[in-house]
């Protein structure tokens, strides 16, 4: 299971989604629609399957129609065999070398 957050706030999710303000929190977000939050992450999510399909280094698991949060289940196969990496393995490398909030499991 794989949740990309792009933040470089450190573990909080959508901290960079909402431009600072002096308004108090629950004012902010009612300030956003969530109708274009959700087109946001669904776009987001059109070309992150698009192109994760298209690797035949990865298998994407689920409907590929089917409406989902932007949350993909995916497993990554070790080449030259039928078996698949450790997903805490593959959490770790996404994790430490490339700084994407990920959970294996």
């Amino acid at each position: 299971m794989l949740l990309l957050l792009f933040s470089r706030r450190g573990a909080v999710p959508g901290a960079n989604r909402f431009p600072p303000s002096s308004l108090p929190p629950h004012r902010v977000a009612h300030s956003y629609e969530c109708a274009e939050i959700r087109r946001r992450e669904a776009a987001h999510l059109r070309l992150l399957l698009s192109a994760w399909r298209a690797e035949p280094g990865m298998v994407v698991l689920g409907s590929p129609t089917a409406d989902r949060l932007s949350i993909v289940s995916f497993m990554v196969p070790f080449p030259g065999t039928h078996r698949f990496l450790h997903f805490n393995f593959v959490a770790a490398l996404l994790n430490d070398l490339f700084g994407i909030q990920c959970r294996g499991g």
